[in-house]
C-alpha cells in the first residue's frame, strides 16, 4: 500500500489536482499518486476545494460512487469549469455541514450526483458566478442561498424543509421539482432583493398547513425581491403565500406564460398581498398566467399597499373571496385590483371593497357571486364587464 494515502489527524482542506489517471475521486495510481494535493483522498472529516491547481483538461471529477465530506468550495479563476459526475451509477454526495461555496467559476454538479445535506445548507455563489445542480437535493433542514450569484436547479425529486433566496442573487428552478416540508416556520422565502424563478415546467410544493390565521409553512416574498412563476407546466402550490407583508417591503410576484400559482391547499388557504403598516406587495398575472386561491386579501392592515393586476387575454384569477383594503371584518390599507385587456377574474363568493379598496376595469371581466361596496370603495369602470351572480 502506498504510504501517501495515510490520513492526517483531524479535519483538513483537500484540493483536487487531477494528476492521476483516470479522473476518479478515489483513484490510487501506483506507486504514489492520487487526484488530490497531499495525495490523501478526502473523507467525511475534510473540506474540499476545487481551484486553480488542476489543468483545464483535469476538471471533470468522477465520484465513482457515494462520497461524504464536510463541504465544497469552488474557486476556479483560470480557463475551464468543474464538472462533478458519477460515471458508473447515481452517486450520493453527502455534505456534513451542508455548505457549498463558489468564489469563482461556473461549476456543474451533474444529474448522476444527488446531494444530501446533513445540516442547514448555506450555499454562497459569488456575484458573476453560477452553480448548476442537475441532481436531487435532500435534507431534513433548509437550503439557503446567501450571495449575489446564481444557483440553477434542473433535477427532479428535491426534498428539503425550506428553500430561501436571501443574498440578493438568483435561485433558478429550470425543470426542477422541490417538495418543502417545513410546518412551523416559513417554507419558502425570497428576501433582500433576491430573485426566485420557477420555470421550464418546475414544480414547488409548499406544505398545506397554513391558513388565514396560521402562518406555518407559508411562502414569503420580502424586501424588494421578486418571485417569477413562468412558462407552461410551471407551478407553485401551497396554503399560504405572502407578498410584501412586512414594513419597508416593496415586493413583486409575476405569474405568466401559462404558469400557475395555486394557493388552495388545506382547509383555509390565503393569498396575502400587502399586510403590515408601510408594507407594499404586488402580484401581476400576465400573458396567460393562472392564479387560483381560496381567499385573497389585498392591503390587510392600515397603511399597507397591495396591488393585484390581471392583464391580457388568457390571464385568469379564480378565488373563493377577495377583500380589498382590509380584512373580512375591518378596514385596512390601500388595495387595488386591476383587470385589463381581456384579463378575467372569477370569484365564487364575495368581492368586498373597504374605503381604501379600488377596482379598475379596463377591458377585463370580473365575475363574482356577490359584490359588497357598502364601505364606499372605488370602482373605475372604463371598459369590460362586471357580472354579479348573486346579491350585490
Amino acid at each position: 500500500l502506498m504510504a501517501a494515502v495515510a490520513r492526517p489527524a483531524g479535519a483538513a482542506d483537500m484540493e483536487w489536482d487531477g494528476d492521476a489517471t483516470p479522473n476518479t475521486w478515489g483513484q490510487v495510481e501506483l506507486p504514489d499518486n492520487t487526484n488530490w494535493l497531499g495525495l490523501v483522498i478526502p473523507d467525511a472529516d475534510d473540506t474540499v476545494l476545487f481551484g486553480d491547481v488542476a489543468l483545464s483538461s483535469e476538471l471533470s471529477v468522477d465520484l465513482d460512487g457515494d462520497r461524504e465530506v464536510l463541504s465544497l468550495t469552488f474557486n476556479r479563476t483560470l480557463t475551464g469549469d468543474y464538472l462533478l459526475f458519477d460515471d458508473s451509477t447515481t452517486g450520493t454526495l453527502t455534505l456534513g455541514t451542508g455548505d457549498i461555496t463558489v468564489l469563482a467559476g461556473d461549476p456543474t454538479i451533474a444529474a448522476s450526483v444527488d446531494i444530501d445535506l446533513s445540516a442547514l445548507g448555506n450555499w454562497s455563489v459569488a456575484d458573476g458566478s453560477k452553480l448548476t445542480v442537475a441532481g436531487a437535493v435532500t435534507s431534513t433542514d433548509r437550503l439557503d442561498h446567501n450571495a449575489l450569484g446564481a444557483v440553477e436547479f434542473t433535477g427532479v425529486g428535491s426534498n428539503v424543509t425550506g428553500l430561501r433566496a436571501l443574498g440578493g442573487g438568483t435561485v433558478d428552478l429550470n425543470g426542477a421539482t422541490f417538495t418543502l416540508t417545513e410546518t412551523t416556520l416559513s417554507s419558502l422565502i425570497v428576501n433582500h432583493g433576491s430573485e426566485l424563478i420557477i420555470r421550464g415546467g418546475s414544480t414547488v410544493t409548499m406544505p398545506s398547513v397554513g391558513t388565514t390565521t396560521t402562518n406555518a409553512g407559508r411562502g414569503q416574498v420580502l424586501k424588494t425581491s421578486t418571485l417569477w412563476v413562468t412558462g407552461s407546466g410551471s407551478l407553485l402550490t401551497g396554503s399560504r403565500l405572502e407578498i410584501g407583508p412586512n414594513a419597508g417591503n416593496d415586493s413583486l410576484t409575476v405569474v405568466e406564460k401559462s404558469a400557475m400559482l395555486d394557493i388552495t391547499s388545506g382547509s383555509d388557504a390565503l393569498l396575502l398581498i400587502g399586510d403590515q403598516a408601510n408594507s407594499q406587495g404586488t402580484l401581476t398575472v400576465q400573458t396567460g398566467g393562472d392564479v387560483q386561491a381560496s381567499t385573497v386579501t389585498i392591503a390587510n392592515l392600515t397603511d399597507s399597499i397591495g396591488t393585484l393586476t390581471v392583464n391580457g387575454t388568457g390571464s385568469t384569477l379564480t378565488a373563493g373571496d377577495i377583500t380589498l383594503g382590509g380584512t373580512d371584518t375591518a378596514a385596512g390599507g390601500t388595495g387595488t385590483l386591476n383587470i385589463d385587456d381581456g384579463g378575467q377574474v372569477s370569484v365564487t363568493g364575495t368581492t368586498k371593497l373597504w374605503s381604501g379598496g379600488a377596482i379598475n376595469l379596463d377591458g377585463g371581466i370580473l365575475t363574482t357571486g356577490s359584490f359588497d361596496n357598502s364601505e364606499l370603495g372605488t370602482l373605475n369602470f372604463n371598459d369590460g364587464q362586471l357580472i354579479v351572480n348573486g346579491a350585490g
